[in-house]
């Protein structure tokens, strides 16, 4: 079993942190301090620490950076050989083609805010790799360009993708 550490209606900070964001990821072993446990919540997750992080390392929105060349105003993943160019942080969420422009920071991008009592229950009494828990498991990835104003999609990247 794993512990998911959590962000309550104390510690959200708009534009930073959200209530339900996931901080950390803790053995069930781990004994919270009083102050963490008044400042966070804890949700109990069926598997073990290292399954729990490779499940939400597999979800996490994967970062990049591309560069806007100031010649034709285009991005690309590669900085010109001359002239000047803009570095532009970018991100993708799993499954999608699609990159946007990450103008704000998502510090904390999993979230069990959209998560149902139900839902959260499954995840405390089945393994995280189980597949009954897969069709919702990715709802854990917050919508970070409503979250944080990251809804600039790059209609048009150059050269070989980065990953």
């Amino acid at each position: 079993m794993a512990q998911l550490l959590i962000i309550n209606a104390e510690t959200a900070r708009d534009g930073l942190q959200y209530l339900g964001d996931v901080v950390g990821v803790f053995s069930d072993d781990h004994v919270f301090s009083p102050t963490e446990i008044e400042k966070f919540d804890v949700l109990t997750v069926g598997g073990s620490v290292e399954d729990v992080r490779a499940r939400i390392d597999q979800i996490t929105p994967t970062m990049a950076e591309a560069y806007l060349w100031a010649s034709d105003g285009i991005h690309y993943w590669i900085e010109p050989e001359e002239g000047d160019s803009e570095n532009v942080p970018v991100y993708q969420v799993e499954g999608s083609t699609r990159w946007y422009i990450a103008e704000n920071d998502f510090r904390f991008p999993i979230n069990v805010g959209e998560l149902t009592a139900t839902e959260k229950q499954l995840l405390e009494t089945i393994d995280i790799n189980n597949p009954s828990v897969d069709s919702f498991i990715r709802k854990l990835v917050k919508d970070i360009t409503v979250l944080s104003g990251n809804d600039v999609e790059v209609k048009e990247l150059r050269n070989t993708d980065p990953i």
